[in-house]
């Protein structure tokens, strides 16, 4: 979801495990972009894995996560198997570089599994993680 102003942020977005901002553009100016989960109990329907995906071009029928921001176009890619089905989806954002075993087991404490590619690849500033769980 995208917005011009931090106040138009809705109630039910992939928050932040820390309390951090939950806007994916924090500290790089643009659109306000934030996470949207939308929820089925129909698993066929239901997102089973989830990626983050970085482009120099804009990439058809996806929504841009660097709206506004400049620089390469940043995109969520979702599929599904009609088997498993995230029931819990997140960010997690840190200053520092952490190992993959340090992110697991920090990811873990909130009751995550699975995270991407750190969304902020390349563009300085935090390192940010999507979070997910079956």
């Amino acid at each position: 979801m995208y917005a011009d102003d931090e106040y138009l942020q809705p109630d039910e977005v992939a928050h932040e495990i820390q309390g951090q901002s939950s806007d994916i553009n924090s500290g790089f100016g643009g659109k306000f972009v934030w996470l949207h989960p939308e929820w089925t109990s129909v698993n066929e329907e239901a997102i089973s894995d989830l990626s983050f995906e970085k482009s120099s071009s804009p990439v058809r029928n996806y929504n841009n996560l660097a709206m506004g921001a400049g620089g390469d176009f940043r995109y969520i890619q979702a599929s599904r198997n009609g088997i498993d089905a995230l029931t819990k989806a997140g960010l997690f954002r840190v200053q520092e570089h952490l190992s993959p075993e340090e992110i697991q087991s920090r990811i873990e404490q909130s009751g995550f599994t699975h995270y991407s590619g750190d969304i902020n690849e390349g563009r300085g500033g935090d390192y940010l993680y999507l979070l997910w769980a079956y």
